[in-house]
This record gives C-alpha cells, sequence and structure tokens, in this order.
C-alpha cells in the first residue's frame, strides 16, 4: 500500500494528494484509526512534520469530557522531556501502550469508537 502524502501549507491547512482535497485534523485520525499510511510534510521546505500533526491530532482529543491523560501526567511528561533520553523514554511509552494493547484489546477496540485495536511490532509478536 502506497504511503499517502499529505502537505501542510503556510496557512496551516493539511492538503490531501491523493484525494485532492484539504483535510481536517479529524480525517488525520480516521486514516490512523484505519492503518493507512501516511505522511504529512510542509510544502515549503518539505519537511516532515507526522508527528507535530499527530500531537495536534491527540491535542484535540484531550479536549474531550473524558481526556485520556491527566493534568499530572501531562505535566511530567514535559519535566521528561527536558531532561532525559528522548529515545529512551520514547521507547518505552510506546512499548507500554503496545503492552497495554495487547493486554486489554476488548477495552482498546471499544474506546476507539469500534476500530481495530492498537498491534503489537512485529518485534514483540516476535518475541511472544
Amino acid at each position: 500500500m502506497n504511503t499517502r502524502e499529505i502537505r501542510k501549507y503556510p496557512n496551516r491547512r493539511l492538503y490531501d494528494t491523493v484525494e485532492n482535497c484539504y483535510i481536517t485534523l479529524a480525517e488525520i485520525r480516521a486514516l490512523v484509526v484505519r492503518n493507512a499510511p501516511f505522511r504529512v510534510t510542509e510544502k515549503q521546505s518539505g519537511k516532515d512534520i507526522t508527528g507535530a500533526v499527530l500531537l495536534q491530532v491527540v491535542g484535540d482529543s484531550e479536549r474531550s469530557d473524558a481526556p485520556l491523560m491527566t493534568r499530572d501526567y501531562l505535566m511530567e511528561l514535559i519535566r521528561q522531556h527536558d531532561g532525559c533520553d528522548h529515545a529512551v523514554l520514547g521507547k518505552y511509552l510506546e512499548q507500554c501502550l503496545q503492552l497495554f494493547a495487547v493486554s486489554h484489546p476488548v477495552e482498546a477496540a471499544k474506546e476507539s469508537s469500534g476500530a481495530a485495536p492498537l498491534s503489537p511490532s512485529r518485534e514483540q509478536s516476535e518475541a511472544a
């Protein structure tokens, strides 16, 4: 499956080059839920900003009445971000979430509005 290219323009709008239309963060979220491969690049520089856009999607989700991350968790994440080995903490958090998805598949599927639960990485599947 080809990776969908989404371009972010200086006016902050996102343009889907496959569908040839502007899309919203909610539509980016839908791509994630469907496991559709995509990447987001800045139109002017070509820089990959997929992670930054995914953080915006998380931020939008956290504005709901039932946020996933507590204020204390977010504050500690910010503190750790400024003073830790990013590769180590990032991998740790990723593995924790994958482990949660493996051990709670029904809850994970229910919480994501009927979407497929998170799948473990190939490394975890082979290790099991």
